[in-house]
């Protein structure tokens, strides 16, 4: 806090009267981060092209804020859960014909191969792998988990 106040020119202190502490902070940037994060419009796409544009918007906003991406993803589900922007992500499951649970452990997966994915693209210093390459291979996991999924929508 007393580094981010002399990044703005006040006491460390005086943040206190904008934010409870440190970690009231860190979860405004996490949801300033998730607002960015692009939403399919309800019943525009089916239940897997909506997933897989999420997941294209999430990694966009990764490579757009790599230092506060690192934040998001390792902040627990929970705190993810409880933002409306994740509510959506769900939501698009259970409209899909996921039972509640179903659609929670299938949200936690794709979100967890996704930050996981990224914070290694992300790490990667060399930078070896053509873009094509690296969007490829996102789309493959992606892609790989929601076909996984689809017989126990089915069974549903």
């Amino acid at each position: 806090m007393r580094k981010l106040g002399a990044e703005l020119g006040v006491e460390g202190m005086a943040l206190y009267r904008h934010v409870a502490g440190k970690q009231a902070l860190l979860a405004g940037v996490v949801e300033l981060l998730l607002e960015k994060l692009e939403v399919p419009a309800a019943g525009a796409k089916t239940w897997d092209e909506a997933w897989l544009a999420l997941a294209r918007s999430y990694r966009r906003l990764a490579h757009d804020h790599p230092g506060g991406f690192r934040l998001l993803a390792l902040s627990p589900l929970s705190a993810a859960e409880r933002f409306d922007r994740a509510q959506v992500s769900v939501g698009i499951l259970r409209d899909a014909g996921f039972d509640e649970q179903t659609a929670r452990l299938a949200f936690g997966t794709l979100l967890s191969y996704a930050d996981g994915y990224l914070l290694r693209e992300l790490a990667d210093s060399r930078r070896d792998r053509a873009p094509d390459d690296a969007d490829a291979a996102f789309e493959f996991g992606i892609r790989a988990i929601l076909a996984g999924l689809e017989p126990r929508r089915a069974a549903a």
